[in-house]
């Protein structure tokens, strides 16, 4: 069987486009690797997929502009994440006022919650100071209840003082105006 020789600039036209070909498929590939990087992959997994040497995707790393597109997209990631799991908090918090307020829900597990709400509004009462106290978690229900009534009363009090004052304030400046 006779082969048949094509021209030179036919055999290197056929020759750049297996190299174009080539650049696509490790172009891909790294897009690839790009993507499951930036999932949480590990190297051994993105090379495992893509068929390639770890050392490979250790060397794709090492290159600044796929560290570069890898931070980005990692950033990116994140964000979306963040993003996600604040679009949850309404959520999550009407859940938590449910619990609270539910007879269903066992006791224990309504003032839990009622605790998970308060610390995360910064309103928990103080930790155990000296060894020997009751430290946040073994108070009562009774003496949560009597904290978290002075608590309130003391930031309604904070707020019918600056209503007061700058009520005073506003006819002062009413009664400067007026003479």
């Amino acid at each position: 069987m006779e082969t048949t020789k094509l021209p030179p600039q036919t055999q290197d036209a056929e020759d750049a486009s297996g190299d174009v070909a080539q650049l696509a498929s490790r172009a891909g590939k790294r897009v690839v690797a790009l993507e499951m990087l930036a999932a949480g992959n590990s190297q051994q997994e993105v090379a495992d997929h893509l068929g390639v040497s770890k050392s490979t995707v250790w060397r794709w790393l090492q290159d600044d502009e796929f560290g570069e597109q890898l931070h980005k997209m990692t950033r990116a990631s994140v964000s979306l994440a963040r993003r996600q799991i604040e679009a949850l908090i309404p959520r999550a918090i009407r859940y938590l006022a449910r619990a609270v307020g539910s007879k269903s829900v066992p006791a224990a597990i309504r003032l839990q919650a009622a605790r998970d709400i308060l610390d995360r509004a910064g309103l928990m009462p103080p930790a155990a100071e000296k060894p020997g106290d009751v430290d946040d978690r073994s108070v009562t229900a009774a003496e949560f209840a009597a904290f978290l009534d002075a608590e309130f009363e003391r930031r309604d009090a904070a707020r019918d003082a600056a209503r007061k004052t700058t009520a005073e304030s506003r006819c002062g400046t009413e009664a400067a105006s007026s003479e």
